[in-house]
Order: structure tokens, then sequence, then C-alpha cells
């Protein structure tokens, strides 16, 4: 590089004070001007600076790279030109080799240590970010863009405890930055800390009240919070600064199912997909608002669309599942309910043995296992004699509630759920029988009962002359649909004193104010004589009917051919298809179902009448 002449000298630091003025054009005319007359890496580096002040990227990349170009070792060139290709051209990749060989001439430069952290962090290359925000900090620890930035990522790693402290620690040394409590925020999401969460996008939004993404995220923090109201009003912030935030529209369309406001939900989701036509969330969820409002036609053409355009979201598969199941649509029905072992807590049992698909079992041990609810089991371990002239053996696993009633199923081998299996040849969880037997609407076995019973023994509380009527009116499940199939039981009392019946009740479990009521209308509890279900269904054989919820005792009464009342939600359980007051499950059911939404005074209403005419009024 050589000396420069006293005159070059001069005029180089002229134009650097030209520059420290922020006089950018005088600057580089100078630079220029010496340039003519003798290239040097210098003044290339200065026009470059000055190119870039002026928001001339691309003259800014010419002038260092011929900077470079006469000293191969210039380090500021290096750097500056991979800032210039990183932030400005957007290429990061081209801007690696440059921030290396700065570092390479001076490996203690943080800020380039800090740059070629975001590059590779913009290439993807996660843990390649972190070393160098790690290596920048341990040469200066007071850096709260690189603490914000190696928090970023540690968080995409699932680091959070990590990932928190660095979030925390930048906030310390560089307080109110909007950006790092938005995401200190959703990290808080991540670890459920909804109170934290909902108290740094607060923060952020006092920093920066025009942040949309805090506004969104607050409202979301609130939702999960279960503060519904405030939700609503954050998401309605939200839409007024831009009403095509497709996001806020589908919270408040979730938000608005939620609190059963289906049409609401209706016109968020269609808002939705006015803008993105492809959006399979509002699919999915314009078609559960649709379901709610009985049109199942219609929301199967969206359940369709949300499978087709996210293919793994589970609960969509499920719901589309139950959708054509309900409408009879069995073949496609039982393939994707399938779908229920995607769940987190989906329980497929894994064997060594093949799973049964429709294997020939001649000479094969089956072993067939409990799954889903108790009323579910009742109702499909009626294929299992199907099975038996076709296997060596059936085994089934039985919940213990049902163990000794499944016992009375002829043909198989009943074991508890909570026992390890005897050996078997291939194994299916019970639900997916129905699919390995290809049953449809056209291939519907016929029905007879399927538990043999023995003999009932006497009770002295069935002594009496009129007809004995069972009574179940709530679920104690543990279900999303416990709360809308149970009625209360204030709502059976039109029932419980005008007709020439002896009352039943067969609830397994009920409060101490339920058993007071029991007591003044003259129904028999039955809680004391039923252990498990098959004193359940002994005490079953000695009535004349059952009136019951959508409840396994609902399933064991049909069972057992009894007369059965089912009284159903306005949206019943796919298993009961719609608009039918029968059931091709069970010849004895009869289906009551509300009329409208939560109305279980219009379904005692409907059922009323009938009972009345079977049985004699008091007079």
């Amino acid at each position: 590089m050589g000396i420069l002449p006293w005159r070059q000298s001069s005029v180089l630091k002229k134009a650097w004070r030209y520059y420290q003025q922020q006089n950018w054009l005088a600057a580089q005319q100078l630079a220029q001007q010496l340039l003519e007359k003798s290239p040097q890496p210098e003044a290339y580096y200065l026009l470059g600076l000055t190119a870039e002040q002026l928001q001339q990227p691309l003259h800014s990349r010419r002038a260092y790279e011929q900077a470079i170009a006469l000293d191969a070792w210039y380090a500021p060139a290096h750097y500056r030109l991979a800032v210039v290709l990183h932030d400005c051209l957007k290429q990061p990749a081209a801007a690696l080799p440059h921030y290396q060989r700065a570092l390479e001439v001076k490996p203690d430069w943080v800020e380039a240590h800090s740059n070629l952290g975001n590059a590779y962090l913009d290439l993807g290359n996660v843990d390649a970010a972190i070393a160098c925000y790690q290596k920048a900090l341990s040469l200066n620890p007071d850096l709260p863009t690189t603490l914000y930035n190696l928090g970023l990522c540690l968080q995409s790693q699932g680091k959070l405890t990590e990932a928190s402290a660095c979030y925390e620690q930048s906030l310390y040394l560089e307080p109110g930055v909007a950006e790092v409590h938005n995401n200190l925020g959703s990290l808080y999401l991540e670890l459920k800390n909804y109170d934290g969460a909902v108290a740094q996008f607060e923060a952020a939004l006092a920093a920066n009240p025009e942040l949309l993404l805090a506004h969104y995220n607050l409202g979301y923090a609130l939702h999960l919070q279960g503060n519904l109201r405030a939700a609503r009003t954050r998401y309605d912030e939200v839409l007024l600064r831009d009403n095509k935030h497709q996001q806020a529209l589908l919270q408040l369309g979730q938000l608005c199912l939620s609190e059963e406001d289906f049409t609401a939900a209706i016109g968020y989701y269609q808002r939705c997909l006015s803008l993105d036509p492809l959006n399979g969330a509002a699919h999915a969820g314009l078609a559960t608002a649709l379901l709610e409002t009985a049109d199942p036609q219609t929301a199967l053409k969206h359940f369709q669309q949300a499978v087709h355009l996210t293919p793994t979201a589970v609960e969509a598969h499920l719901n589309y599942a139950f959708v054509l199941l309900s409408l009879g649509h069995f073949k496609g029905g039982w393939q994707e309910y399938e779908w229920r072992w995607q769940q987190p807590d989906g329980g497929l049992r894994q064997y060594p043995q093949p799973r049964w698909q429709g294997q020939s079992l001649h000479g094969k041990t089956l072993f067939v296992y409990s799954e889903q609810g108790l009323g579910d089991c009742i109702q499909f371990v009626r294929y299992l004699p199907l099975l038996v002239p076709h296997a060596q053996k059936i085994i089934f696993a039985a919940y213990p509630p049902l163990l000794r009633l499944c016992e009375t199923i002829p043909g198989i081998e009943v074991v508890s759920s909570e026992s390890p299996p005897p050996e078997f040849d291939y194994h299916t969880p019970l639900l997916s029988v129905p699919q390995c037997l290809g049953i449809s609407k056209e291939r519907f076995p016929k029905f007879s009962p399927y538990f043999e019973l023995p003999p009932a023994p006497p009770q002295a509380i069935f002594s009496v002359a009129k007809p004995r009527l069972g009574l179940v009116w709530a679920s104690r499940s543990k279900t999303r649909t416990t709360a809308k199939r149970s009625c209360p039981i204030e709502e059976c009392l039109p029932l419980l004193g005008t007709l020439e019946v002896q009352w039943y009740s067969l609830q397994k479990e009920r409060s101490p104010a339920e058993a007071d009521i029991l007591r003044q209308t003259g129904v028999i509890d039955c809680q004391p004589y039923m252990a498990d279900f098959l004193d359940t269904a002994r005490l079953i054989q000695q009535l004349d009917g059952v009136v019951s919820v959508d409840t396994a005792v609902a399933h064991l009464a049909a069972a057992l051919g009894k007369p059965t009342w089912i009284l159903l939600p306005f949206v019943a359980d796919w298993r009961w298809f719609w608009h039918r007051c029968d059931s091709p499950w069970y010849p004895s059911a009869h289906l009551i179902r509300q009329p409208q939404r939560n109305d279980w005074s219009g379904a005692i209403a409907q059922l009323y009448p009938i009972l009345f005419a079977r049985y004699a009024t008091v007079e």
C-alpha cells in the first residue's frame, strides 16, 4: 500500500472532515478526486461510507469491493460490505465471508460477531447464530440488542428459561423496548404464564402503542386467561387498525364459538375466508359453527376443505369424521376416525404383534382393548361375537366397571384393561373393529341383545304394583360434551309427580341437593345397589323402561332391549344421526331431542305426552 504523498494524505483528511460534518456530497467528491489520481483502499472505503449515507447501496458495494481488491485484508471494508450485502441488499449468505474475514483480522470485533450472528439467524442456522452472539457477549456483556437476538434463538429451540433471562437482561440494560416486552410475553404464553404474558404485552404497548402484534398478542393472552370480554375488546382494536387481520378474525370466531354465539362466529370466519379462501383454520371454524346450527351438509363441505388445506390438523380430521358418521357415510367416517390416535392423549397401544386391520383370523387369537368412554364400549362390544366364528379366540380387555358385564357376552374371553394381556396374534382398539368389518348403512348387522345376563335376584325395592321406570339426568364423564349432555334434575320434575309410575334413580353419582330432590319426589335411589355395570344391568332387568340423557346407562338399557327414552342436546353426538327419533343401533331406543339449544324443558315437554299416553295418570 505504501506511504501516501503529503498532498494526497491532506486531501483524504479533508474528505474525512467533510464526512464527520455530515457533508456527504463534499466528502464523496474529494474521495473521487483522490481516486482519479491514486487508487487506494482508504479512499474507496470512504467513498463506500458516503454512498451508504446517500442511500446508494450498489455504489457503496462497488466501492468496498474495489477497496478489498487493493487490499484483501482491509477489515473495515469487509465489515461494511457485509453490512450492505446483509441489511441493504438482503443477501445474508453473501455477507458471511466478509464478516468472517473482518474477524480474522480483528478477532475481538464485537459488532462483527453480533452481525455475523444476525446473518446466520436470517439463514436459519440458529446454532451458529447462538455461538456468534455468545462470543460477542463474552467480549461485552452489556449489549441489549444482542441479548434480545440470543433470546430469540434460544426461544426457538425451546430453551425458555435461558431465553427469558436474555430478554430480562436486555430490558434491564435498555428498558421500555416494545419488541423485547412483546417477545417475553410470547415466551410466557408458551409457559402458560398468562398473567405474566398480559403484563409484558401491556408494557410493550406502553412503550409503543402502535405495535399491532402486541395488541393481538394481548388479546390472545386475555383469551387464554379466560377474560373473554377484554380479549374481544383487544381483537376489535386490532381490526380497527387493520380490518384484514386474519388471526384476529379467527380468534373472534373462536371466542364466539365458546360463547355459543354461532351466528357471529360464522360471520367472522366468512370474513376471514373472503380475505383468504385457502385458510384451513377458517374453514374448520366455519364448519364447527355451521354444525352447531344444525347444518351438517354445509359443515361437511368446509371440513373437507379444512382437511385438504391443513392435512395434519388432527381436530379438523376428527370433526370431519364425526360429521361423516353422523350423516351415515361410514366408510369415510371410520377412516377419518383413525385420526384420534394422533391426539396428544390418543392412547393407541404398541405391541410387537401386528395390528389387526381385517386380515384372516383363522387359527389366530385377536386381542381387542377398550377405548374412549364406557358408553362407547357398551355400544361397540356388539361386534365381538361376530368375530368369534372366524378366530381361534377373541380376548377383550374391558374397563374394570364393565368387566363383569362383558363376561356375559358369549364366546369371548374377558380380561381387565389394567392387566397385561394373554398371548395373542393380532391386536386392535375396539372402535376400529367396525371399519375392519366394513360396517355401513348397507351392511348394518341386525340387532339382538348381546349381554346374556343371569336372572336378577329379587329386590324388595321393586315390589310395587305400578310400572317401574329408571332415570338418569346427568353425565359424569370428563369430556367437552359432558355439560351439554346433562339435564338439571329440576327439569325432570314434571315427569316425577304426575305419572302413575314408580321412578328409580340409576344415577351413580349425585349431589346432596339432588339426593334431597329424589327423597322429596318419592324416587327410589338405586345408588347403593350399583357397584358396577353388571349390577346396573340387573336393576334395569327389573324395570319397565329407562329415561336417560346420553350416558353409558342409556346405552346399557337399550343394549338390553329395554324401552329407552334418550334425551339428547340440540346437536347430539354423531351416533344418534340427525333428525331421527329412532336408532339403528338400538331398536328399543326412542330419541327425544332438544327443539333448540339448551332447551331441556322443550325436550321434557316432548317426552311427557309419550309417557302420559303409555302410563295412566294420577287421579
